[in-house]
């Protein structure tokens, strides 16, 4: 009798192990639900927070439709107490359609002056958002090859200087069409 008992510990502490083992594997095998940040395929979090001057929170957006991968907005926010700096990257694929960047371009309207060596055709100028009334933003609107890009960088602060803005842009810019390119 005390034989068979030996064996059947035996066996219940090999099935044991083996239920273990087993347990560890299946649950090495379940997808877990992390998820990596994803990152502004053009400037990272490090350049973005030395244009704006502290840390800031990163969105990235993808269009569903678009199978290229240099078309997707990016928006780097720096919150400074009650005034914020936003710097907002967008990149389209431009359709073959002649006429098709002039349209884009209008954002800039009339008052847009251009910019030498920052891709094809780029523009600098003030915007207004509809949405942020108490916000002032000034942007750049370019074309690299056949990719239009925005480039804004707004500000709550009460006065910003325009200038100050503008330069922001216009490096950020820089750095996006030197990317693109």
């Amino acid at each position: 009798m005390c034989l068979d008992s030996r064996r059947i510990s035996g066996v219940l502490f090999r099935a044991r192990i083996v239920c273990l083992l087993l347990g560890a594997l299946i649950a090495l095998c379940i997808p877990s639900n992390c998820v990596a940040k994803e990152s502004c395929p053009w400037i990272n979090e490090a350049t973005a927070s030395g244009a704006l001057e502290g840390v800031v929170t990163t969105t990235v957006i993808h269009p569903e439709m678009s199978k290229d991968a240099d078309v997707a907005t990016c928006v780097f926010l720096h919150q400074n107490g009650s005034n914020s700096i936003e710097l907002r990257i967008e990149v389209e694929t431009l359709s073959g359609a002649p006429g098709a960047y002039a349209s884009y371009a209008e954002t800039c309207g009339p008052d847009g002056t251009p910019l030498r060596a920052i891709g094809n055709e780029a523009v600098t100028c003030s915007y207004i958002d509809k949405k942020r009334r108490k916000w002032v933003s000034e942007q750049v609107v370019g074309r690299v090859r056949y990719h239009a890009f925005t480039v804004r960088v707004s500000s709550s602060a009460a006065p910003p200087d325009r200038n100050v803005l503008r330069e922001k842009a216009r490096k950020m810019a820089e750095q996006l069409a030197g990317f693109l390119f």
